[in-house]
């Protein structure tokens, strides 16, 4: 899931806007004794829903050889050659135009090419203090007027008056701002940063202040991102932004004072990359009703290598939802089951960095989106161990036919959920074509988002089991 929004949120109190912020599975094996048994299943059997094959799913892509699934990196090349072989051994067929199941198209991503550093020198110049990347400090990469790479050295100065520092800059040259979080709550954040960007400014870096213990920010840690929007330009020869933990504040502050020096680095850059998309179908057997489709998806790419020794997994976020559709399709296929509808299952690449899979195939269609003839459900963070409700996100709050389904299919089912209207997800570029949308996710950004952290045990095996169950739910009363 990407930040902005699936959904627009913000990055605590520094509110920048963002976009946004193998081996083999086992096949077949009933294991659902736990899952509440009912009649109302048609032509589907409930029985066949594996919850450990989903398990396995998300155990394998969390896995430190696809190092986090980076659209345009060597592990999510290899994640996409996981789901494809996956789809070519369940018997998926795919459509005619495609190379094996992939539809390829370009993108930009934001790559990290060596880890972020801040630290505190000592008057001989050696490292004092070193604080550690996501733990203690972030980079925000999502502000185009200020630089993504480079090094910066100085003394710090912390920001007691922002006006102050706006009508005396100069005063500041070579400087390293520490700005305190009641700054940027009175002021903002974009009034220091417009200041500091001007082009005769010499402003060395800013320090943000954020405090990541309180129990109002969004969520609970520092994360990889926010990014700016993929195709922007970014400044060069600017000063960077870091944000950084209160703690870690006062220690940069009392560094300060001490007249030591701090030390920045940042090793970003935005590349073109050539990623693909993972498209398999179940061709509809009525004459008729065979052009009608209903979409499954979800975006198995995630944030990648911090290239500090640890990697963002990316387990709720999101090999579950690419998981859940995958054994979807396994238990349609296996059950050889003959749904008069088409049912189409992508498994989208790039949505981190703009929706960029899902953008490209609304854009270049296997199979007319006949808004009339076509739903789309997006899987995007479900199964949170955390207790909370699934969000039933539709496009917006006027075409929500899909998402009244789905809610009254949940209550029949006993599962808690709310509904709300976003737009942050894969659902989205459906959503601009007037297909009714729906995106199903656990909105859980305290447990790991975006960072190391996002690891299989923060998922519930009966809780995805559920909601593979609801789809599938789904497909019984509208596919046949």
């Amino acid at each position: 899931m990407k930040t902005n929004r699936r959904i627009m949120l913000s990055i605590s109190i520094i509110v920048i806007a963002s976009l946004l912020l193998g081996g083999c599975a086992a096949f077949g094996k009933a294991n659902n004794s736990d899952l509440n048994q009912t009649s109302s299943f048609e032509n589907i059997k409930e029985k066949n829903l594996d919850s450990e094959n989903i398990m396995n799913i998300i155990k394998e892509l969390t896995s430190e050889k696809y190092k986090g699934r980076l659209a345009g990196t060597k592990g999510n090349e290899l994640a996409t050659h996981y789901i494809e072989n996956y789809f070519k051994k369940i018997e998926l067929d795919y459509p005619g135009d495609l190379d094996n199941y992939l539809q390829h198209f370009d993108q930009k991503v934001r790559f990290t090419y060596s880890a972020p550093k801040l630290e505190v020198l000592n008057e001989a110049g050696n490292v004092e203090k070193e604080y550690e990347y996501i733990k203690e400090f972030s980079v925000n990469t999502g502000v185009t007027k200020l630089s993504i790479k480079g090094d910066a050295k100085g003394k710090g100065v912390v920001i007691e008056n922002a006006e102050e520092l706006a009508n005396n800059i100069e005063a500041y040259e070579g400087k390293i701002l520490l700005v305190p979080s009641s700054i940027i709550s009175n002021m903002g954040s974009g009034y220091i940063i417009d200041r500091v960007a001007h082009e005769n400014s010499k402003i060395g870096a800013i320090i943000v202040e954020v405090d990541i213990d309180n129990p109002n920010h969004v969520y609970g840690s520092f994360v990889v991102g926010p990014n700016a929007h993929p195709t922007a330009k970014f400044a060069e020869g600017k000063p960077m932004l870091f944000t950084c933990s209160s703690k870690a504040f006062k220690e940069l502050a009392d560094a300060a004072n001490k007249k030591l020096d701090i030390s920045m680095k940042a090793d970003f850059a935005i590349e073109s990359v050539t990623a693909a998309n993972v498209i398999g179908y179940i061709e509809g057997k009525d004459e008729t009703l065979k052009d009608e489709f209903i979409i499954i998806g979800a975006h198995f790419d995630h944030a990648g290598d911090n290239k500090n020794g640890t990697y963002n997994p990316g387990a709720l976020d999101n090999a579950s939802g690419t998981a859940v559709m995958m054994e979807i399709a396994r238990v349609l296929k296996e059950g050889n089951y003959k749904p008069k509808k088409s049912i189409l299952f992508i498994a989208f690449n790039g949505e981190e960095e703009g929706l960029y899979g899902s953008y490209h195939y609304v854009n270049n269609p296997m199979y007319p989106l006949n808004k009339d003839k076509t739903v789309m459900i997006n899987l995007d963070m479900v199964g949170s161990k955390t207790e909370m409700p699934l969000t039933l996100l539709s496009f917006d709050s006027t075409n929500t036919k899909l998402r009244e389904e789905l809610y009254r299919y949940s209550k029949e089912l006993k599962i808690d959920c709310v509904q709300d209207a976003g737009q942050g997800s894969d659902h989205y570029p459906f959503g601009t074509k007037g297909v009714d949308a729906l995106c199903l996710i656990n909105m859980d950004l305290k447990n790991g988002y975006h960072t190391p952290d996002d690891t299989i045990d923060k998922i519930d095996e009966n809780r995805i089991a559920e909601i593979a169950k609801l789809v599938l739910y789904y497909l019984d009363k509208n596919a046949f």
